[in-house]
């Protein structure tokens, strides 16, 4: 999906402007912070250089929604026992709805290796975990739920809002303790309307909370998936139909490898 290069431009990036991660509050609109998350992240929505704009219109081709309809980039940062609790990327408040469009689809991208632990894990989806080829090689946070291993260069796109433009739970995500080594990720949100209408909202990290999270997980964390266009309309599908892509991309899975 993205090559070894672009992974360390980003990573390069974001890491002389890591900060604690914020949530918007959907009262007030403001940022605060983020009771549930521990990690740090930067916004790429200011810079957008020639490098940026190439992944975002690569995003765009693949997901078939307009580039600016998309957040800026996020960077993220996790160092080893550092986690992201389970969550919705989809708005349930007014504030956010009103002033930023729903969010329909997350694409999130892997810029490092990760040597154990930091799986992207999706705690309520409707199929047996243990099925999927890399089952063996998951933590035990990643085992709670259908996962994906981080993996430099690959892209795992999944979708808030069902073809009928409902509201998915079975997105419900969250980002495994890393246990050995740490890792770089970076997300990109985008929405049912374009940027005008949702660039506020790329100024934070903004997610939807999950109060209930001891019910969910034990205190461990979940991952990235959910439902999809007229191709793919499930999370299930979205993990298992992967494909190796070189260079442009040209088929239409959700999990994407990397160069």
């Amino acid at each position: 999906m993205h090559s070894k290069e672009e992974c360390k431009y980003l990573i390069s990036l974001g890491k002389p402007h890591m900060v604690k991660s914020t949530v918007v509050d959907s009262q007030t609109g403001k940022s605060k912070d983020r009771r549930f998350a521990f990690f740090s992240s930067w916004g790429a929505n200011k810079l957008r250089d020639k490098i940026i704009k190439t992944i975002e219109k690569r995003i765009a081709d693949y997901t078939f929604i307009p580039a600016d309809h998309g957040e800026g980039l996020q960077v993220l940062y996790y160092e080893e026992g550092q986690k992201y609790d389970p969550h919705y990327d989809y708005f349930v408040d007014e504030f956010n709805t009103k002033n930023g469009g729903q969010r329909m689809a997350t694409m999130l991208l892997y810029l490092s290796d990760v040597e154990e632990g930091g799986e992207t894990v999706f705690p309520t989806a409707n199929m047996s975990f243990s099925s999927v080829p890399w089952y063996n090689e998951l933590s035990e946070c990643g085992k709670k739920g259908l996962s994906v291993k981080p993996r430099m260069g690959d892209a795992l796109l999944f979708w808030s809002m069902r073809p009928d433009a409902t509201l998915d739970p079975s997105s419900l995500h969250g980002g495994c303790p890393v246990i050995k080594g740490n890792k770089w990720s970076s997300t990109r949100w985008m929405h049912v309307g374009d940027e005008e209408e949702t660039k506020h909202n790329a100024k934070t990290n903004t997610t939807t909370e999950v109060k209930d999270e001891e019910s969910l997980m034990d205190g461990s964390d979940r991952a990235d998936t959910g439902h999809v266009d007229n191709m793919v309309h499930s999370v299930e599908e979205a993990i298992i139909r992967k494909a190796i892509l070189k260079g442009p991309i040209s088929v239409r899975t959700r999990q994407v490898r990397g160069y």
